[in-house]
Order: structure tokens, then sequence, then C-alpha cells
């Protein structure tokens, strides 16, 4: 019998039932691997009482240093954990994404030639890459059923 859910936030059964995907932002830290644990916990508790249909998109890096001994375990051990899960994108530690937040603009816009710039747009093309994927993936799966 389920324990039922009880939320951290007040935003976060909202979220939950009216997503059906998340992207679940991990710090590259170590004790962050633990967080990603709990949150699944808690998302397979989301999915049995409010949402079904709930899936993780994907999980992303971010204040990833590249070239750190500490780091690239840490995105071994990720994948190694969550396989495909895991966006190929990390957002690299970088000063222009605090300092775009000052100005109140999104880093891409604050600073168009920046690393960040160049980090979120490749994570807008992959979740654009996956949600096609697994459109074509359901709509192929729906075309096969109705055959």
């Amino acid at each position: 019998m389920s324990r039922g859910f009880s939320p951290k936030t007040p935003y976060e059964p909202n979220s939950i039932v009216a997503a059906d995907e998340i992207i679940i932002p991990m710090e590259a830290e170590p004790h962050a691997l633990d967080g990603v644990d709990v949150l699944e916990e808690r998302l397979v508790e989301a999915r049995e009482i409010f949402n079904k249909s709930l899936d993780i998109l994907g999980i992303l890096v971010t204040k990833y240093r590249q070239g750190t001994t500490l780091h690239s375990t840490l995105l071994d051990e990720l994948h190694e954990r969550w396989g495909d899960k895991v966006f190929n994108t990390v957002i690299h530690i970088n000063i222009d994404i605090p300092a775009a937040t000052v100005q109140f603009l999104p880093a891409v816009i604050a600073k168009p030639r920046s690393k960040a710039h160049i980090d979120y747009t490749a994570l807008a093309e992959e979740v654009v890459a996956r949600e096609e994927e697994q459109a074509k993936n359901t709509n192929g799966g729906n075309a096969q059923r109705q055959a």
C-alpha cells in the first residue's frame, strides 16, 4: 500500500502531475548522485499516485569543470548508473551564467559567444532530438499496432 505522496515544495505536485517528462539538473558534485537516486524514488511514487506517463527525459550535469578527475569520474559513474538517460551535453562552470542572471537575461543572449551559449544551444538541440526520437518511436509503435 502506498504511503501517500508528500511534496517537498508547494509546487512539486503540480509540476509532476502536469509533466510527461522531466529534466533532472545535477550539479557535478559527488553527493548529487545520491540526490538523483532520491528524486527517482519520489518520481516512482508520484507516477504510481498521480501521473502514470511521467518519465525522465534526461539528467543534465551542470557546473562541470572539464579536465578534472573528480568531474570526469563522476560523469562516468553517472553514465554507468543511468546509461542513456544522461545527456551528452554538460553545462560547464562559467561566470557568464551568474553574470547573465544579474542582468536578468538568459546567458545565450547576454553573452552570445560564450561557452554557456554553446552549452545551452547544444542542450536544446539534444532535447529536441530526444523528443523527435520518442515521437518517432511512439508513432511508429502505434502504426505497427494498427497494421
